[in-house]
């Protein structure tokens, strides 16, 4: 990321960069997308939030656990949503 943010700066072409610090182009091509990337807004990489609503306590709940400690409780009948949402974290 160090020659991306310095060819920023430079008033140099993306090639001319590259053979000024004997670089590959194309691995400086990807590491130009990448960095477009990580420049994302949150709200493009992260999951929307899903709108919750209250259910009785005496509705069938099931606790999903992570490995970093997280819990997740949500009534039996919304798993199958809730699994296809962390599908795609």
């Amino acid at each position: 990321q160090h020659h991306v943010a310095q060819w920023r700066h430079s008033n140099l072409t993306r090639k001319q960069y590259c053979e000024q610090h004997q670089l590959s182009f194309s691995s400086f091509r990807d590491w130009i997308a990448d960095s477009h990337k990580m420049r994302q807004p949150l709200s493009q990489t992260l999951p929307a939030l899903l709108p919750v609503s209250l259910q009785p306590d005496d509705a069938p709940t099931v606790t999903l656990h992570t490995p970093d400690g997280y819990a997740i409780a949500c009534p039996l009948t919304l798993l199958p949503d809730v699994m296809r949402v962390l599908a795609r974290c």
